[in-house]
Protein backbone atom coordinates (compact mmCIF):
# COMPACT_ATOMS: atom_id res chain seq x y z
CA UNK A 1 0.00 0.00 0.00
CA UNK A 2 1.23 3.47 -0.83
CA UNK A 3 0.26 6.44 1.32
CA UNK A 4 -0.28 9.51 -0.87
CA UNK A 5 1.05 11.70 1.95
CA UNK A 6 4.48 10.07 1.70
CA UNK A 7 6.81 12.49 -0.11
CA UNK A 8 7.94 9.71 -2.49
CA UNK A 9 4.47 8.28 -3.18
CA UNK A 10 3.98 9.76 -6.65
CA UNK A 11 7.44 8.64 -7.78
CA UNK A 12 6.84 5.16 -6.39
CA UNK A 13 3.55 4.87 -8.30
CA UNK A 14 5.18 6.07 -11.52
CA UNK A 15 7.95 3.51 -10.96
CA UNK A 16 5.56 0.63 -10.23
CA UNK A 17 3.34 1.48 -13.19
CA UNK A 18 6.18 1.85 -15.65
CA UNK A 19 5.83 5.59 -16.22
CA UNK A 20 2.56 6.60 -14.60
CA UNK A 21 -0.99 5.45 -14.13
CA UNK A 22 -3.33 5.20 -17.10
CA UNK A 23 -6.19 6.44 -14.93
CA UNK A 24 -6.93 7.68 -11.43
CA UNK A 25 -10.25 8.01 -9.63
CA UNK A 26 -10.42 10.72 -6.99
CA UNK A 27 -13.08 9.73 -4.48
CA UNK A 28 -12.34 12.77 -2.29
CA UNK A 29 -12.37 15.65 -4.77
CA UNK A 30 -10.09 18.00 -2.85
CA UNK A 31 -7.19 20.13 -4.03
CA UNK A 32 -4.56 17.77 -2.59
CA UNK A 33 -6.21 14.56 -3.81
CA UNK A 34 -6.84 15.81 -7.35
CA UNK A 35 -3.36 17.34 -7.56
CA UNK A 36 -1.81 14.07 -6.44
CA UNK A 37 -3.89 12.10 -8.94
CA UNK A 38 -2.72 14.33 -11.79
CA UNK A 39 0.88 13.95 -10.67
CA UNK A 40 0.81 10.16 -11.09
CA UNK A 41 -0.77 10.05 -14.56
CA UNK A 42 1.20 9.11 -17.64
CA UNK A 43 0.79 10.83 -21.00
CA UNK A 44 -2.77 10.25 -22.20
CA UNK A 45 -3.94 9.49 -18.65
CA UNK A 46 -7.43 10.16 -17.36
CA UNK A 47 -8.53 11.58 -14.01
CA UNK A 48 -12.11 10.97 -12.92
CA UNK A 49 -13.22 13.12 -9.99
CA UNK A 50 -16.12 11.61 -8.05
CA UNK A 51 -15.75 13.26 -4.63
CA UNK A 52 -16.99 16.76 -3.98
CA UNK A 53 -14.94 17.87 -0.99
CA UNK A 54 -14.20 21.16 -2.72
CA UNK A 55 -11.49 23.64 -3.46
CA UNK A 56 -9.82 24.64 -6.68
CA UNK A 57 -7.51 22.81 -8.99
CA UNK A 58 -4.51 24.87 -10.09
CA UNK A 59 -2.47 23.23 -12.80
CA UNK A 60 -0.32 24.65 -15.61
CA UNK A 61 -2.52 24.66 -18.72
CA UNK A 62 0.26 23.80 -21.22
CA UNK A 63 0.62 20.40 -19.53
CA UNK A 64 -2.81 19.32 -20.72
CA UNK A 65 -2.09 19.41 -24.46
CA UNK A 66 1.52 18.33 -23.91
CA UNK A 67 0.46 15.35 -21.81
CA UNK A 68 -2.89 14.70 -23.57
CA UNK A 69 -4.59 14.24 -20.21
CA UNK A 70 -8.31 14.18 -19.59
CA UNK A 71 -10.18 15.32 -16.48
CA UNK A 72 -13.81 14.40 -16.08
CA UNK A 73 -16.37 14.30 -13.32
CA UNK A 74 -18.86 11.65 -12.34
CA UNK A 75 -21.76 12.72 -10.14
CA UNK A 76 -23.27 9.75 -8.38
CA UNK A 77 -25.73 11.43 -6.01
CA UNK A 78 -26.07 13.69 -3.02
CA UNK A 79 -25.16 13.07 0.60
CA UNK A 80 -28.86 12.59 1.30
CA UNK A 81 -29.05 9.98 -1.47
CA UNK A 82 -26.10 8.15 0.10
CA UNK A 83 -27.74 8.19 3.54
CA UNK A 84 -30.93 6.73 2.11
CA UNK A 85 -28.96 4.09 0.24
CA UNK A 86 -27.04 3.06 3.37
CA UNK A 87 -30.33 2.76 5.30
CA UNK A 88 -31.63 0.36 2.65
CA UNK A 89 -28.39 -1.66 2.82
CA UNK A 90 -28.51 -1.86 6.65
CA UNK A 91 -32.13 -3.01 6.47
CA UNK A 92 -31.09 -5.80 4.10
CA UNK A 93 -33.26 -4.44 1.30
CA UNK A 94 -30.30 -4.15 -1.09
CA UNK A 95 -27.89 -7.01 -1.72
CA UNK A 96 -24.19 -6.27 -1.17
CA UNK A 97 -22.21 -5.27 -4.23
CA UNK A 98 -20.05 -8.01 -5.68
CA UNK A 99 -16.36 -7.13 -5.55
CA UNK A 100 -13.84 -8.94 -7.72
CA UNK A 101 -10.10 -8.51 -7.20
CA UNK A 102 -7.73 -8.51 -10.13
CA UNK A 103 -3.98 -7.99 -10.39
CA UNK A 104 -2.95 -4.44 -11.31
CA UNK A 105 -1.42 -5.87 -14.50
CA UNK A 106 -5.00 -6.50 -15.71
CA UNK A 107 -5.89 -2.78 -15.57
CA UNK A 108 -6.31 -2.35 -19.34
CA UNK A 109 -8.46 -5.49 -19.62
CA UNK A 110 -10.61 -4.37 -16.68
CA UNK A 111 -11.14 -0.94 -18.27
CA UNK A 112 -12.18 -2.63 -21.53
CA UNK A 113 -14.60 -4.85 -19.59
CA UNK A 114 -16.04 -1.79 -17.81
CA UNK A 115 -16.55 0.00 -21.13
CA UNK A 116 -18.21 -3.13 -22.54
CA UNK A 117 -20.58 -3.46 -19.58
CA UNK A 118 -19.06 -6.79 -18.54
CA UNK A 119 -18.16 -5.85 -14.94
CA UNK A 120 -20.87 -6.50 -12.38
CA UNK A 121 -20.32 -4.78 -9.05
CA UNK A 122 -16.82 -3.44 -8.46
CA UNK A 123 -13.45 -4.46 -9.85
CA UNK A 124 -10.55 -3.78 -7.49
CA UNK A 125 -7.01 -3.73 -8.81
CA UNK A 126 -4.37 -4.90 -6.36
CA UNK A 127 -0.64 -4.43 -6.55
CA UNK A 128 1.29 -7.56 -5.71
CA UNK A 129 4.77 -6.98 -4.51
Amino acid sequence: MINSKDEYAAGRIRELSGGGALAAIDYVGSEPSSGFALSILRKGGRLVIVGMYGGQLTYPLPFFPMQARTIEGNYVGSLTDMGELMTLVREGRIAPIRVSERPAADASAVLDELKGGKVFGRAVLRHEG
